[in-house]
């Protein structure tokens, strides 16, 4: 089992690169958002199996590594970025045409339609695949190889689910809405979000029959609901006075897309239980095995990881430059007090001067 400082400086990667700032916004819900989605998945699996304690184990184990595709991306970015989205807002009326979610091989859907890879995004079929290498791992009784690819397979599931994840627009620049895809994922899911509130329903956990198909137009439903999103900031960022980092913003940004989104996120929540479902069905529900404290964070395509300890250098790094800065503020800040200090002390002798005069 890896220390618990090594977990830690793997949790502090996750949260900088979430708040990092790229031509194509790294993350998709914040790395909190992605374990309780993942574990609340598995909780409403162990509700529905009567309370199987396994399937709650494997939701804590499954839980931290599920936001790691997002650091997967800094070293495999060509292979791995589309994996995050599947922009149906390139149809026209955000429609596939018929039959394209009936295509099993990526290269020939992408084909069918003309579009690359890093256009349209392919996050349904990268489901899809990890969906039977869980159902292999599960058959063959390889439950950690099973739970890795569980992990990834949740954070492509909740990407999909992220409606600007499905939009071409996705962070606003074609409309001049910049910044749109921090601020609605982001700062406004921490802000406003409590994942206590997030309830899935166990009763409409069900195995899917095609989960391609199913997949494709959850992504579709993600992008129509996307241009709401768009309509909404402009409202909000009007109602603050054209500041859209304001607390005004988010106070009615949240008024307008509050109760979707927990809507959404439930929804999420079981959809991916039922591909996990569908999953130990097809592998012969076998019993489930008992679940680690703690799961290999590599990627399940290429194996790259991230480097703790080269992660922690650079957190160093960045707090000597903070403290730096502080430094240099806090000294600033003592040479304007010692200036007023000297400017009253020479105003006072000049009026203790003034009244001994003559």
């Amino acid at each position: 089992m890896r220390n618990f400082f090594r977990f830690s400086r793997l949790a502090v990667f996750v949260a900088v690169l979430l708040l990092a700032v790229s031509p194509r916004p790294a993350a998709a819900w914040s790395g909190s958002t992605h374990r309780a989605l993942t574990i609340r998945a598995f909780l409403a699996l162990a509700a529905k199996a009567g309370g199987d304690q396994n399937l709650r184990e494997w939701g804590y184990a499954t839980g931290f590594p599920s936001a790691m595709p997002d650091l997967w991306r800094l070293s495999d970015r060509e292979a791995e970025a589309p994996r995050h989205w599947f922009e149906a807002d390139r149809f026209p009326d955000c429609t596939p045409p018929d039959g394209f979610g009936e295509i099993a091989d990526e290269a020939e859907a992408l084909a069918s339609v003309g579009m690359a890879r890093d256009e349209l995004g392919c996050a349904p079929w990268a489901v899809v695949e990890l969906m039977g290498r869980m159902e292999g791992h599960m058959r063959a009784g390889e439950w950690e190889d099973a739970g890795r690819v569980a992990a990834a397979m949740a954070h492509y599931v909740e990407d999909l689910h992220q409606p600007l994840h499905c939009s071409r627009n996705f962070d606003g620049g074609l409309t001049g809405q910049n910044g749109i895809h921090a601020r609605y994922e982001m700062r406004l899911a921490d802000r406003c979000l409590d994942h206590r509130n997030l309830r899935a329903n166990r009763h409409r956990i069900a195995p899917i029959g095609d989960p391609l198909a199913a997949l494709v137009s959850w992504g579709v439903e993600s992008s129509q609901i996307a241009q709401e999103i768009f309509e909404h900031d402009r409202e909000a960022t009007a109602y603050a006075g054209g500041d859209p980092e304001d607390d005004a913003y988010y106070e009615k940004m949240w008024e307008l897309e509050g109760e979707r989104m927990v809507k959404r996120l439930d929804r999420c929540i079981e959809r991916l239980a039922s591909l996990y479902l569908t999953a130990w069905e097809r592998a012969g529900r076998p019993e489930i095995g008992p679940a680690p404290k703690e799961l290999d964070t590599d990627s399940v395509w290429s194996g790259v990881a991230a480097d703790p300890a080269e992660e922690a250098a650079r957190q160093a790094a960045r707090r000597k430059e903070r403290a730096g800065r502080g430094l240099g503020i806090a000294a600033g800040g003592v040479l304007v007090v010692l200036g007023i200090a000297l400017a009253l002390g020479s105003l006072a002798s000049r009026r203790q001067k003034d009244g001994r005069a003559p």
